[in-house]
């Protein structure tokens, strides 16, 4: 899913905001780290995604929040 929201995306991915389908917070394309507790990793399994993912280009991941941004290209008159 989707949602309207002042992130900037490129190459119909989010580049800088928050993908929703990944559950992660994303600067310049790289997926940022975790910020949970490391309580919350008992065990050795990753607490959430970000934990997992952090920094990784975001043009590299499976599964990324895809929007089709054609209607913001339209030209002004």
């Amino acid at each position: 899913m989707t949602r309207m929201s002042r992130n900037l995306n490129r190459h119909g991915r989010v580049w800088s905001g928050f993908d929703y389908d990944l559950q992660v917070w994303i600067v310049g394309g790289v997926v940022q780290k975790c910020v949970h507790p490391a309580t919350m990793r008992l065990g050795g399994k990753p607490c959430c995604n970000a934990y997992r993912l952090a920094g990784q280009k975001i043009l590299d991941l499976p599964n990324t929040n895809r929007r089709d941004t054609r209607h913001l290209n339209l030209v002004k008159k």
